[in-house]
């Protein structure tokens, strides 16, 4: 599956090396825990993609779900402690709007 995840009003979150880095990091994360096949990623300014086959134990949906939680909640952490912007760490507005619904391309 191809998967396209935008940023919430497509802010260009990921110009920040930190949030690039994050969000690696949770890839790899979750490919361990969710035990899905990564064949290629990238990152752009206000979105990601993916190449994906999940196991038959999680589904995208799941996969997705923890890649978003995680990496927004992260966000904001860093948002919180270099910016002063509160979210409400670790519950926010990135959380419930970070990203936009992940749609498989076929």
């Amino acid at each position: 599956y191809f998967l396209v995840s935008k940023t919430w009003h497509n802010f260009p979150y990921f110009k920040e090396p930190i949030f690039c880095q994050l969000m690696i990091e949770e890839l790899k994360i979750v490919k361990r825990l969710k035990k899905f096949k990564l064949f290629v990623w990238s990152i752009i300014y206000d979105h990601i993609n993916l190449l994906i086959q999940p196991s038959d134990e999680f589904n995208i949906s799941k996969i997705m779900h923890s890649i978003k939680k995680d990496v927004s909640r992260d966000i904001n952490y860093v948002l919180l402690d270099q910016y002063g912007i509160e979210g409400g760490v670790p519950e926010s507005h990135l959380q419930i709007g970070f990203f936009k619904s992940a749609l498989p391309v076929f």
